[in-house]
């Protein structure tokens, strides 16, 4: 039985920062962070499918094919805004989470942070994910031809879904957190969690 990618992908996104924080010695924020790299390598990944269909699309309207043309700056702008309001309200509520936090400060221990045979894991982990994102790209969208029968609006909606559930769900942390005391380990579960869900639901959806 041959397993999809996705699920494979699934899986490490919810393996790998539960790994991290039991076992590396990682913290919430360096969660986050993990998370926000690979929501920043789709929303790239997304601007290259996006002209890649837009291309195909041009030389169809050369031809007299399609007439068909979608720019996918108004997408992108959304995600963006909605992207930059999720990091404005991460960096807002942190403070409440861990009484000593400096932005600066963590990105730059997670960077440098040595738990991986001695190589600070910030020249690991960014390679990697732009590696797989790269890859997935080539694999599920140039060789089966994806972008001949996708249009960019089919593949901007399930992005833009997944941001507005993370902002909602930041934004209720956001809330909460003014109110009680929460556990890191409590908002690391159930990130993971939340986030698992959403995709495997997504995943059903589309295949």
């Amino acid at each position: 039985m041959r397993i999809h990618p996705k699920y494979i992908q699934l899986i490490g996104d919810s393996v790998i920062p539960l790994l991290g924080f039991f076992f590396w010695n990682w913290n919430l924020y360096f969660i986050l962070i993990f998370y926000f790299l690979d929501l920043v390598t789709k929303e790239v990944l997304l601007h290259l499918k996006s002209r890649k269909i837009q291309n195909f699309k041009k030389e169809e309207a050369k031809v007299g094919l399609n007439n068909e043309s979608t720019p996918w700056i108004k997408f992108a702008i959304t995600s963006i805004l909605l992207f930059v309001f999720c990091v404005v309200l991460v960096q807002l509520s942190m403070p409440f989470i861990q009484p000593d936090f400096i932005c600066i400060d963590q990105l730059i221990r997670f960077w440098t942070y040595k738990d991986m045979g001695g190589i600070e894991q910030g020249y690991i982990f960014l390679p990697l994910i732009i590696f797989m994102g790269y890859t997935q790209y080539k694999m599920e969208f140039l060789k089966p031809l994806a972008f001949m029968k996708t249009s960019i609006k089919d593949l901007w909606a399930p992005h833009l879904r997944s941001v507005v559930v993370i902002f909602g769900c930041i934004a209720f942390s956001f809330g909460l957190v003014h109110f009680i005391s929460i556990p890191e380990f409590v908002f690391v579960i159930g990130i993971v969690v939340i986030s698992s869900i959403f995709q495997y639901l997504q995943l059903k959806k589309n295949t």
